[in-house]
């Protein structure tokens, strides 16, 4: 019979833990739906997204302080906004509407980012992101920047927005463990807006 790694069991336990939380807090949560309609989003902002899922809350207790949970780069079509990103639960580089995967996920909270005056480098960022979701690039399950197959979240963004000339994080090293609350240091990202629940909190630029 396998026995599970100390890694595994680690894992396994804190999965269960989040589980039991999860069914033992009151359901009462508001989520973000769609962000605020004054709110103009460009080519290649980063989306840094709060969730209330079981994944969302093992992050929680892996990392302390971490509000946001997962991210993604946004891309733009025929008007609509899209979200590029790697997503654990389907094990690939995924794109789809940014209102549809609010409104089906459950987003406690959203914070806009943004890197100013680089024009055109946005472009390469998302033809970047976008490249990976065409070559069906699978998770990176190691969560170290740099190592493994594929992408994680952060992992996507920050080489993503590399390809076009700007490092998020430059301090960072290969193999290092990079969640997504990081990038709110990063003094690159401007902040355009954040999100709490079905509110509208706080606008960072007018």
């Amino acid at each position: 019979m396998r026995i599970a790694s100390g890694r595994g069991l680690l894992l396994m336990t804190l999965s269960a833990i989040c589980g039991m939380v999860c069914l033992t807090m009151p359901q009462t949560e508001k989520y973000v739906h769609a962000i605020p309609s004054d709110v103009t989003l460009h080519l290649g902002d980063v989306i840094l997204l709060g969730s209330s899922t079981w994944r969302g809350r093992l992050l929680k207790l892996l990392e302390r302080d971490c509000l946001y949970v997962h991210t993604g780069i946004l891309d733009k079509e025929d008007g609509r906004n899209y979200l590029v990103h790697a997503d654990p639960s389907r094990n690939a580089v995924v794109r789809e509407s940014l209102d549809a995967y609010l409104s089906s996920n459950r987003v406690e909270c959203v914070m806009v980012m943004r890197v100013e005056d680089v024009g055109p480098d946005a472009i390469r960022a998302v033809d970047y992101a976008r490249a990976q979701w065409g070559n069906a690039q699978r998770f990176n399950n190691t969560f170290r920047y740099g190592e493994g197959n594929g992408f994680y979240c952060t992992e996507l963004v920050l080489c993503a927005w590399q390809a076009a000339g700007v490092e998020l994080l430059p301090d960072i090293s290969r193999g290092d463990k990079v969640f997504p609350s990081e990038l709110l240091k990063s003094c690159r990202l401007k902040r355009i807006v954040e999100c709490l629940g079905e509110s509208f909190i706080a606008g960072f630029v007018l």
